[in-house]
Order: structure tokens, then sequence, then C-alpha cells
């Protein structure tokens, strides 16, 4: 028995062509000498054509309709009709030229049913559609890894800090002790760090403003602070500013203007009188 060429130009999977082709040609021509040329092509738009076969040759050309999707399958009547048609090349094959002497209406094809009955079926070979996937959802995770990745990046750099502060001031006092020059030069250093007061540094902005802090309040969370500025401003007078916490004072006397006021003002009517 000669051997089987599938030439396969369609989308259906050709190991399935290949064993409905060797089963259908075992039982329409039996054995054959040399190589059974069998090629797979799709129907075209607007083709009745199914098939044709070359007049005593091993050689024949089955059509076959495109698959709609990545699971879709060629079985039962489908199966049945592709295999008459199979019968009716092999018919051309053996020699039968004309076409009225190959009567398909009454062919029984056993062989198919034997197919369909044990589960036989043609599947696509689609390449499967990729699952869509969330871009948003995936970068969210990626951020989210990346912020726990930075933020114990940062605690080690915290640690380190505070490991070698302490070196730092371990060495200090021990080389102050051996080297006098290296206690005058620490407390130098230490004397010409300024420390920080609120209320001083207010005081000199309201002294630049020519505002009057009239009264403050030196605790710590609850923080009363209130600024009257010269009669004619816009709360200048009586209309004075509270402002809660020493924080909020300095960034009006930092950012904020002191505007003129309205023509007619009643409160500095009242002070002028």
């Amino acid at each position: 028995m000669g051997r089987l060429r599938i030439v396969n130009e369609t989308l259906w999977n050709t190991r399935d062509v290949r064993r409905f082709t060797l089963a259908g040609l075992k039982a329409e021509v039996g054995e054959w000498w040399g190589t059974y040329l069998v090629e797979v092509k799709h129907l075209k738009r607007g083709q009745n054509r199914r098939g044709w076969g070359y007049v005593g040759r091993n050689h024949m050309c089955l059509f076959v309709r495109k698959p709609k999707s990545d699971d879709d399958m060629i079985a039962d009547c489908y199966l049945e009709s592709l295999a008459v048609t199979l019968a009716h090349e092999a018919d051309h094959n053996k020699g039968e030229k004309s076409h009225r002497v190959i009567d398909d209406g009454e062919r029984e094809i056993e062989w198919v049913g034997q197919l369909v009955k044990d589960g036989f079926v043609l599947h696509s070979n689609l390449p499967k559609r990729r699952p869509v996937v969330d871009v948003q959802a995936k970068r969210a995770v990626h951020a989210q890894k990346m912020l726990e990745t930075h933020e114990s990046k940062l605690k080690r750099e915290q640690k380190l800090v505070r490991k070698w502060r302490q070196k730092v001031r371990y060495y200090d006092k021990a080389l102050s002790e051996r080297d006098p020059d290296h206690v005058e030069k620490v407390a130098a250093k230490r004397a010409a760090r300024v420390p920080f007061s609120p209320r001083l540094e207010a005081e000199r902005l309201a002294e630049e403003q020519g505002v009057e802090i009239s009264y403050w309040d030196e605790r710590w969370c609850e923080n009363h602070i209130t600024m009257n500025a010269p009669c004619g401003y816009s709360w200048g007078g009586l209309h004075s500013r509270p402002e809660r916490g020493w924080r909020d004072a300095l960034k009006v006397l930092r950012t904020e203007t002191l505007d003129k006021c309205d023509e007619g003002c009643d409160v500095c009517s009242e002070r002028g009188k």
C-alpha cells in the first residue's frame, strides 16, 4: 500500500483531516501504489463545487467551509456530505469520467457512520484568542508591590541612619575625652546652632509687616494666637485675626499681604471717632 500526502490549506486540524481522508480512501479505493495526493481547501464565497478528482490518477481536492471560531468543529451531517464528495472523487480517480454514471443519491457510506459513532470530529486549528487583561488592575498590583518594596528599603535606610548617628555620637564623645581641641570644635559647632523659636519668628515677621501680636498661648496642642494689624487695613484694629496654632500664624505672616480697608468701613469709622 502506498502513502498518503495531505496538503491542508485550511484552518482545520491536519491530523483530523488525515484520519478522515485515510479512512475514506481505504473504504472507497482499497490499496494503491505510490503516493495519493489529497488537497484540502476552503470554500470560496458563492462556490458550489465541493471537490474535483483527476481521472485515473491518485490526486483529488476537497473543499471545506471555514471555521467560525476557535472552538468550531465539523461533525455529523457535514461529515457525511464531505464523505460523499470524497467517494465521488475517488470514483473519478479509479477511471470513471461521467458524472451521470456516478450516482451519489443511492450511495451508502458506512465508514463515515462508524467514525461519527466513535465520536470523530474535525477540530478547528485557529489560534486561541488571548484573554482580555485588565491593564489598570495589573498596574495597580505592580504599584502596590513597588510601594511595599521601597517602604522596606526606606525602613532599612532609616535604621542605618540611626545606627551611624549613634556611632558618630559615640566617637565624638570618645575623641572629646582624648583631644581638648576636639571638645572646643564640638562646643563651637553646637553654640553656632540657633534653635528655632516659633514665637521669635512670628515677632520678627510681625515687625516687618507692622502687625501686633496681642495674644500668644504657649500650649503645644491648642495654640491660640491673635494678631492685630494697624487701623486702616482689612483686618486691622478690631479686625483681629485669631490663628489656631503658630504654624498658621507664620503662614499668614509669610504669604499674605495687608490690603486696605474698603471705604466707609464701620470698624475704622468707629475707631476714628
